[in-house]
């Protein structure tokens, strides 16, 4: 489970492989594993017949540097990947939110004294940075998506923080682009990543299947993978990806893909910026302590 492919200064959710390193991890995966497909490795686990050793890349989100410096490691490589997008962010022209409140809290001429009041929201500008930002996104995930929207419009105009004119998720054409060639499958990741279980299963639903009628509208093909933002997901989650028409979904929690495993609830390995060595060991003995 990657999530970004780039070197980010800043990192308090451990998202971000730099390239070069994530280039070690795929010299990794295709010289001492076997990469497969998501699909494929759903598909096979219903038939018993998984490879030994297979592994799936997938990636979280739907970030632009997917494309720029993850499509081309994986083409070098010959390895398929799954890239699970966020529909709503799509062609929106903003980062997604969690990315643009990091922009707005290590700004430089951010307020520096005194507090912030905005409706429920309150924090101390005084904070340092990194923790300013853990503060604001502590309240900030419990909105609803149009709440936040606007919130974060308001919190960048009390920073005095411009706009962001360099959005880290992908227009539509950068979307085909990562489709093309047929190497890295779209998968689907709701339309505004909430937490799914803090949702009633309307909801739930209507995040699961419009992400998917929404890429499939943009791409003209099928989505057929999906996989539960902040890794939160309850049996009504999962009844709502297969009412929603999806083959196949992701979990988060860590475990091997063996006989019994539900096609809906497939685990996986978070990797985070290991030098290309340490990734061997930790995959080696992530098989090893799952056998």
């Amino acid at each position: 489970m990657y999530h970004r492919v780039a070197d980010r200064p800043f990192d308090p959710w451990r998202l971000a492989v730099a390239p070069d390193r994530f280039e070690e991890h795929m010299e990794v995966v295709r010289r001492h594993f076997r990469p497969i497909s998501l699909s494929a490795l759903a598909d096979g686990l219903e038939r018993g017949v998984v490879p030994t050793r297979a592994v799936a890349v997938t990636f979280d989100d739907g970030y632009k540097d997917n494309l720029y410096a993850g499509k081309p490691v994986l083409e070098r490589h010959e390895i398929p990947g799954t890239v699970f997008v966020t529909s709503g962010y799509v062609d929106s022209g903003r980062s997604f939110w969690w990315d643009e409140l990091e922009r707005i809290t290590f700004a430089p001429r951010r307020p520096t004294d005194g507090r912030l009041h905005i409706e429920e929201l309150d924090a101390d500008w005084s904070l340092p940075s990194d923790e300013l930002y853990l503060a604001l996104w502590e309240q900030l995930h419990l909105l609803t998506a149009a709440q936040r929207l606007e919130t974060m419009g308001r919190i960048a105009e009390t920073a005095g923080v411009s706009s962001d004119d360099d959005p880290n998720t992908m227009t539509e054409s950068e979307l085909h682009r990562l489709a093309d060639g047929g190497l890295v499958e779209i998968g689907a990741h709701t339309v505004t990543h909430p937490s799914l279980i803090g949702l009633p299963r309307a909801s739930q639903l209507e995040e699961i299947r419009e992400s998917r009628l929404h890429l499939e509208a943009l791409l003209g093909r099928p989505v057929a993978s999906f996989c539960f933002p902040h890794g939160k997901f309850s049996d009504e989650s999962v009844s709502c990806v297969v009412e929603g028409g999806y083959a196949q979904s992701c979990i988060s929690n860590p475990g091997v893909v063996r006989r019994g495993v539900s096609r809906f609830e497939l685990p996986r390995l978070r990797t985070i910026n290991w030098y290309g060595d340490v990734f061997a060991w930790e995959l080696a003995k992530f098989f090893r302590r799952d056998d």
